[in-house]
Protein backbone atom coordinates (compact mmCIF):
# COMPACT_ATOMS: atom_id res chain seq x y z
CA UNK A 1 0.00 0.00 0.00
CA UNK A 2 1.38 3.43 -0.98
CA UNK A 3 1.89 6.03 1.76
CA UNK A 4 -1.21 8.16 2.39
CA UNK A 5 -3.38 5.97 0.12
CA UNK A 6 -5.72 5.47 3.08
CA UNK A 7 -6.16 9.23 3.37
CA UNK A 8 -7.15 9.47 -0.29
CA UNK A 9 -9.66 6.66 0.20
CA UNK A 10 -11.23 8.44 3.19
CA UNK A 11 -11.58 11.66 1.23
CA UNK A 12 -13.69 9.81 -1.33
CA UNK A 13 -16.40 9.03 1.21
CA UNK A 14 -19.02 11.72 1.35
CA UNK A 15 -20.95 12.87 4.34
CA UNK A 16 -24.10 11.53 2.69
CA UNK A 17 -22.51 8.07 2.50
CA UNK A 18 -21.81 8.14 6.24
CA UNK A 19 -25.36 9.29 7.01
CA UNK A 20 -26.78 6.41 4.98
CA UNK A 21 -24.52 3.95 6.79
CA UNK A 22 -25.46 5.28 10.23
CA UNK A 23 -29.16 5.10 9.36
CA UNK A 24 -28.79 1.48 8.19
CA UNK A 25 -26.96 0.51 11.40
CA UNK A 26 -29.61 2.17 13.56
CA UNK A 27 -32.22 0.18 11.63
CA UNK A 28 -30.55 -3.04 12.81
CA UNK A 29 -27.93 -3.90 10.20
CA UNK A 30 -24.49 -5.01 11.38
CA UNK A 31 -21.71 -2.42 11.33
CA UNK A 32 -19.23 -4.71 9.52
CA UNK A 33 -21.75 -5.59 6.80
CA UNK A 34 -22.71 -1.97 6.18
CA UNK A 35 -19.07 -0.85 6.12
CA UNK A 36 -18.17 -3.59 3.64
CA UNK A 37 -21.25 -2.95 1.49
CA UNK A 38 -20.56 0.81 1.22
CA UNK A 39 -16.78 0.48 1.11
CA UNK A 40 -16.31 2.61 4.21
CA UNK A 41 -13.51 1.77 6.66
CA UNK A 42 -15.14 0.04 9.63
CA UNK A 43 -13.10 1.99 12.20
CA UNK A 44 -14.08 5.32 10.66
CA UNK A 45 -17.74 4.34 10.66
CA UNK A 46 -17.43 3.21 14.29
CA UNK A 47 -15.86 6.56 15.21
CA UNK A 48 -18.69 8.43 13.54
CA UNK A 49 -21.27 6.33 15.38
CA UNK A 50 -19.51 7.24 18.63
CA UNK A 51 -19.92 10.94 17.90
CA UNK A 52 -16.66 11.92 16.21
CA UNK A 53 -17.21 14.80 13.82
CA UNK A 54 -15.72 14.85 10.32
CA UNK A 55 -12.24 16.35 10.07
CA UNK A 56 -13.40 19.37 8.07
CA UNK A 57 -16.02 20.17 10.73
CA UNK A 58 -13.52 19.82 13.58
CA UNK A 59 -11.08 22.14 11.79
CA UNK A 60 -13.66 24.96 11.68
CA UNK A 61 -13.33 25.40 15.44
CA UNK A 62 -9.61 26.13 15.12
CA UNK A 63 -9.98 28.76 12.38
CA UNK A 64 -9.00 32.27 13.39
CA UNK A 65 -11.63 33.93 11.21
CA UNK A 66 -15.25 33.10 10.62
CA UNK A 67 -16.32 32.12 7.10
CA UNK A 68 -17.72 35.63 6.61
CA UNK A 69 -14.47 37.27 7.76
CA UNK A 70 -12.43 34.98 5.50
CA UNK A 71 -14.64 36.01 2.58
CA UNK A 72 -13.99 39.66 3.46
CA UNK A 73 -10.24 38.99 3.52
CA UNK A 74 -10.37 37.28 0.14
CA UNK A 75 -12.34 40.20 -1.34
CA UNK A 76 -9.83 42.69 0.09
CA UNK A 77 -6.84 40.76 -1.28
CA UNK A 78 -8.46 40.48 -4.72
CA UNK A 79 -9.26 44.21 -4.73
CA UNK A 80 -5.69 45.06 -3.74
CA UNK A 81 -4.35 42.80 -6.48
CA UNK A 82 -6.70 44.35 -9.05
CA UNK A 83 -5.42 47.78 -8.05
CA UNK A 84 -1.84 46.63 -8.59
CA UNK A 85 -1.01 46.53 -4.88
CA UNK A 86 -0.80 42.82 -4.14
CA UNK A 87 -0.50 42.60 -0.34
CA UNK A 88 2.45 40.84 1.24
CA UNK A 89 1.95 38.03 3.71
CA UNK A 90 2.94 40.45 6.49
CA UNK A 91 0.25 42.90 5.36
CA UNK A 92 -2.33 40.09 5.24
CA UNK A 93 -1.46 39.22 8.85
CA UNK A 94 -1.78 42.88 9.91
CA UNK A 95 -5.19 43.32 8.30
CA UNK A 96 -6.37 40.00 9.73
CA UNK A 97 -5.42 41.10 13.23
CA UNK A 98 -7.26 44.39 12.68
CA UNK A 99 -10.32 42.41 11.62
CA UNK A 100 -10.04 40.24 14.73
CA UNK A 101 -9.71 43.30 17.00
CA UNK A 102 -12.74 44.90 15.35
CA UNK A 103 -14.67 41.72 16.13
CA UNK A 104 -13.65 41.99 19.78
CA UNK A 105 -11.15 39.14 19.72
CA UNK A 106 -7.72 39.18 21.32
CA UNK A 107 -6.48 36.42 19.01
CA UNK A 108 -3.32 36.96 17.02
CA UNK A 109 -2.24 35.14 13.92
CA UNK A 110 0.89 33.02 13.95
CA UNK A 111 3.82 33.53 11.63
CA UNK A 112 2.61 30.75 9.28
CA UNK A 113 -1.07 31.73 9.29
CA UNK A 114 -0.99 34.08 6.27
CA UNK A 115 0.81 31.51 4.09
CA UNK A 116 -1.66 28.79 5.10
CA UNK A 117 -4.59 31.14 4.48
CA UNK A 118 -3.34 31.76 0.95
CA UNK A 119 -2.78 28.02 0.41
CA UNK A 120 -6.29 27.26 1.72
CA UNK A 121 -7.73 29.64 -0.86
CA UNK A 122 -5.13 28.99 -3.55
CA UNK A 123 -7.69 28.72 -6.32
CA UNK A 124 -8.64 32.35 -5.72
CA UNK A 125 -5.49 33.95 -4.41
CA UNK A 126 -2.16 34.29 -6.08
CA UNK A 127 0.17 36.36 -3.94
CA UNK A 128 2.49 38.29 -6.18
CA UNK A 129 5.89 39.54 -5.23
CA UNK A 130 5.88 43.32 -4.99
CA UNK A 131 8.18 45.32 -7.22
CA UNK A 132 10.27 48.14 -5.83
CA UNK A 133 10.05 51.45 -7.64
CA UNK A 134 13.42 52.74 -8.81
CA UNK A 135 14.74 55.46 -6.53
CA UNK A 136 15.39 57.61 -9.62
CA UNK A 137 11.70 57.53 -10.49
CA UNK A 138 10.72 58.53 -6.97
CA UNK A 139 13.25 61.35 -6.86
CA UNK A 140 12.17 62.62 -10.31
CA UNK A 141 8.56 63.00 -9.19
CA UNK A 142 7.73 66.70 -9.15
CA UNK A 143 4.21 67.57 -8.02
CA UNK A 144 4.49 71.06 -9.52
CA UNK A 145 4.98 69.51 -12.97
CA UNK A 146 2.13 67.03 -12.48
CA UNK A 147 -0.51 69.54 -11.29
CA UNK A 148 -1.10 71.17 -14.73
CA UNK A 149 -1.47 67.71 -16.31
CA UNK A 150 -4.24 66.77 -13.90
CA UNK A 151 -6.00 70.11 -14.38
CA UNK A 152 -6.02 69.52 -18.16
CA UNK A 153 -7.12 65.90 -17.65
CA UNK A 154 -10.02 66.98 -15.44
CA UNK A 155 -11.10 69.50 -18.07
CA UNK A 156 -10.93 66.87 -20.80
CA UNK A 157 -12.98 64.41 -18.74
CA UNK A 158 -15.68 67.06 -18.17
CA UNK A 159 -15.73 68.23 -21.78
CA UNK A 160 -16.09 64.69 -23.11
CA UNK A 161 -18.57 63.79 -20.35
CA UNK A 162 -16.64 60.62 -19.45
CA UNK A 163 -17.85 58.47 -16.59
CA UNK A 164 -15.26 57.02 -14.18
CA UNK A 165 -16.28 53.58 -15.47
CA UNK A 166 -14.75 54.45 -18.85
CA UNK A 167 -11.41 55.67 -17.51
CA UNK A 168 -8.54 53.20 -17.36
CA UNK A 169 -5.04 53.49 -15.96
CA UNK A 170 -2.28 51.47 -17.55
CA UNK A 171 1.44 51.53 -16.95
CA UNK A 172 4.28 49.80 -18.74
CA UNK A 173 3.51 46.51 -17.04
CA UNK A 174 -0.13 46.53 -18.11
CA UNK A 175 -1.65 46.94 -14.65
Amino acid sequence: MAPNSGIRELQQHTERCFQIAIKRIRNGEKLRAVAKDLGIPRSTLQDRLNGRVPRHEAAKVRLRLSAKAEALMIDWILMEEAAGRAPSLTRIAEVTELLLKEGGSNKVVGKNWPQRFVERHGELLKIKRGRLVDIERIMALDHNKLAPFYVRLEGLIKSLDLSPFNIWNMDETGT
